[in-house]
Order: C-alpha cells, then sequence, then structure tokens
C-alpha cells in the first residue's frame, strides 16, 4: 500500500527536488513569497557564524552547518528539537537526526504554512513540508473529490532509497494528500520553475530535430513529423497546466535564444575567450543564427521572445485565476504589470 501510494503521486520529482537541495547546500528559492515567520523559518543561504532567533523559549543560537557537523549526536538532536524543522545549509545527518525529535513529519498548519506564499507544488513547498518530516506541504483546502480516501499517516517503507541508491529519510503522508497533489498539479498552472524546465526540455529537443534534417531531401516527412511533435506536446500541456501558448516553433526559438545568450554572457564573464575551444563547444549545442546569441535584440525581439508569456498571462486574467498566480509569474519572468496588461488592472 505504501509503495502504491509513494510512486503513484510523482515522487521523481520530489525526488530531485529534495537532492537539488542536499547538494547545493543552500535553501531553494520561494518565489519571492516568503514563509511565514509562524513557522520559525531561518535562512542559511551560506556558511557564516552562529546566528540568533526567537523561540517560543528563549533565544536559540543556530550554528552553522559547520559547527552543527562537531557536535555530538545527543547536543544535535536537542538543537534540532527545539528548532522543529531542519535548517539549512543542511547534512543529510541531519535529517537522519531529525527523525528522533517529537516534531518529525508531524502535521502542518495549513494557514499557517500557506500564508504570503503562492499555492502550488513547487519546490519550496516541498522543501519547507520536507525539512519537517512532511513528505507535501499541508492540502491548502478540502477536496471532496478525495474525501473518501485515506488520510491515516504512513512513513516512507523501510527500504525507501533514493533514486541514486542513496538514504532517503521517512517523510510521513497520507493517500488522501497524495492523490490530492497529483489531482492539484494537473488541474491548477504550475510553478514558473516547473515552466521553465519544461519548456527548455521541449524547445532544445525539438530546434535540434530540425537542425538535423534541415536539406534532408525527405522535407515533407521530417516537416510532419515535426508538426507532430508540437500536437504531442500540447495534448501534454493540456494534461499537465503547462502553458499552451509557448508550443510554438517561434516560442521555442526564443526560449532558446534568451537561455543561450544568459550562458554565453557567464561564460565571457569567467574569463574564456570568445575564440577558445569552450566556446566553440558552446555554439555546437546552439540551434539558432549566432548573431541572436552575440549582438544585443531590438525591442521588437524582445517583445516576441515576451509574447507567449504576455498571451498566457492574458488568458489566466480573463479566466480569473487568482492574482497570486498572476503576480508570481510577473516577479519570476521580470516583466511589469503595465507590459502584459496594458494599464494597471482595476
Amino acid at each position: 500500500m505504501k509503495r502504491k501510494i509513494l510512486y503513484a503521486v510523482s515522487l521523481a520529482f520530489s525526488f530531485a527536488v529534495f537532492f537539488v537541495f542536499l547538494r547545493r547546500e543552500r535553501d531553494v528559492g520561494f518565489s519571492g513569497t516568503p514563509i511565514s515567520e509562524n513557522l520559525q523559518h531561518t535562512d542559511l543561504n551560506a556558511e557564516k557564524p552562529s546566528e540568533n532567533v526567537n523561540t517560543s523559549k528563549s533565544r536559540l543560537t543556530i550554528p552553522n552547518k559547520a559547527e552543527r557537523l562537531r557536535m555530538s549526536d545527543r547536543e544535535r538532536i536537542a538543537l534540532l528539537e527545539r528548532l522543529g524543522y531542519v535548517p539549512s545549509p543542511s547534512d543529510i545527518s541531519d535529517y537522519r537526526l531529525a527523525e528522533k525529535t517529537s516534531w518529525w513529519g508531524k502535521r502542518l498548519d495549513p494557514v499557517t504554512f500557506w500564508t504570503n506564499r503562492v499555492v502550488w507544488l513547487d519546490s519550496s513547498a516541498m522543501v519547507e513540508a520536507q525539512r519537517r518530516g512532511r513528505f507535501y506541504p499541508p492540502m491548502p483546502y478540502e477536496d471532496p473529490s478525495v474525501a473518501n480516501l485515506s488520510d491515516v499517516d504512513i512513513d516512507g517503507d523501510e527500504d525507501w532509497t533514493s533514486i541514486d541508491g542513496g538514504w532517503q529519510p521517512d517523510y510521513m503522508l497520507s493517500e488522501r494528500e497524495g492523490v490530492f497533489w497529483d489531482k492539484f498539479q494537473k488541474t491548477h498552472p504550475q510553478p514558473p520553475e516547473n515552466i521553465q524546465h519544461w519548456l527548455r526540455d521541449n524547445a532544445d529537443r525539438w530546434l535540434r530535430i530540425r537542425k538535423k534534417i534541415e536539406g534532408s531531401e525527405d522535407t515533407v516527412f521530417k516537416t510532419r513529423d515535426l508538426e507532430s511533435s508540437l500536437i504531442r506536446t500540447l495534448r501534454d500541456a493540456n494534461t499537465f497546466w503547462y502553458p499552451q501558448e509557448s508550443i510554438t516553433p517561434e516560442a521555442y526559438l526564443w526560449n532558446h535564444v534568451m537561455r543561450k545568450r544568459n550562458e554565453y554572457t557567464d561564460l565571457l564573464e569567467s574569463g574564456v575567450n570568445e575564440e577558445s575551444r569552450s566556446v566553440k563547444n558552446f555554439f555546437n549545442d546552439v540551434y539558432v543564427d549566432r548573431t541572436l546569441i552575440t549582438e544585443p535584440l531590438t525591442q521588437e525581439q524582445l517583445d516576441t521572445a515576451n509574447a507567449w508569456k504576455v498571451a498566457y498571462l492574458n488568458r489566466l486574467r480573463a479566466e480569473q485565476w487568482d492574482e497570486s498566480y498572476i503576480n508570481a509569474y510577473l516577479q519570476a519572468w521580470n516583466l511589469s504589470e503595465e507590459y502584459v496588461f496594458g494599464k494597471e488592472k482595476k
């Protein structure tokens, strides 16, 4: 029963989120919406001296990662017990010890958790829940369609390991939570980070295929193949609520251009010469005209690059989706209200 639930509700996404969190040893961004202070959240984005936070009992000093690793297990468990969450940057041993606390895996208050936070299953929400021993964030509202499913907490199987064979904490979850969030992701706008990864993969794959078939004698067949690819991706977008506006050759091209421009700038700023092998290798994975990467873009080109985002956001507002989604997109994509909608909202 446990394994069926775990694998039926998008565990691959959650595994990736957790291990990116551990390997980077820092908090994942909050998409512009900080978590409520009532959860006693403390950001430690880099190694730094010990820090003080207020707790209900006393003023508590939180040692950084290096300092915690020098503490005894008993001292670390006592610290975690008082904190009520795994601090970051973290070590896998923090999670092993956190399982021994009284708060590990306890239900989280949905009102407190979702205060000042966009309601969607992004990496920020997943990490915050898992730092407290819950596999999923709390359900933000009651859903009658899953009310008949068990809401009894279960933990991960004893032999539950990560996708790379490592140890995984025993997160708590219920069948109802798993099915709720699986349904939620298919019926609500996706977080910007999910859209970014999804669009990157689809755009690069489509442009790579198009580049390979340029000059092919069987152009009719290949063109139909590319068209079929767009249709399949559009079907997936409608199933998993990704922006259908982004599935066009033009949107693919400009998504690729804007990403590669950023990568190229980072490469040059690292001190690499423009004629170096690194730059030549970089352009082997560029599927558009090189000048679109190296030369300044006009405002018209920038508008074209943002066109699908503008169309998508206008559709969301026309469909009367919560403004928190729209505001989160505007911030993530660095777009203004006036630019997208032409005038201030009423």
